[in-house]
């Protein structure tokens, strides 16, 4: 993954900061609802595992409930940072962001 957890869009993304005396990253972002992982709000790669999983999974249900229609920014920046020649992504019809994004 290129050390893509320590890159700074990815680090931006999450409202990450870096603690000066440990060295370790912190979020602004206090709502566990905002990240994928259990340590996400302290864990930039935790969580950008977590984020690619949630992206390749079929969506179940409800698709305005898949990482991508969530985390639309997530999904734009990694995927134009990997190779997904190889990987198959389900398409999924965000309705809501849709809705959303021609309104604005």
């Amino acid at each position: 993954m290129a050390q893509l957890d320590k890159d700074k869009t990815w680090l931006k993304l999450l409202h990450y900061r870096k603690k000066v005396m440990s060295r370790q990253f912190s979020s602004d972002i206090i709502s566990r609802d905002f990240f994928l992982a259990s340590d996400g709000m302290k864990n930039p790669l935790s969580e950008l595992k977590a984020t690619l999983e949630a992206l390749l999974k079929e969506p179940v249900t409800n698709n305005n409930k898949h990482a991508q229609c969530i985390y639309p920014a997530r999904y734009m920046w990694l995927k134009s940072k990997l190779d997904w020649t190889h990987i198959q992504t389900p398409r999924v019809n965000c309705e809501n962001f849709n809705r959303w994004s021609l309104e604005g």
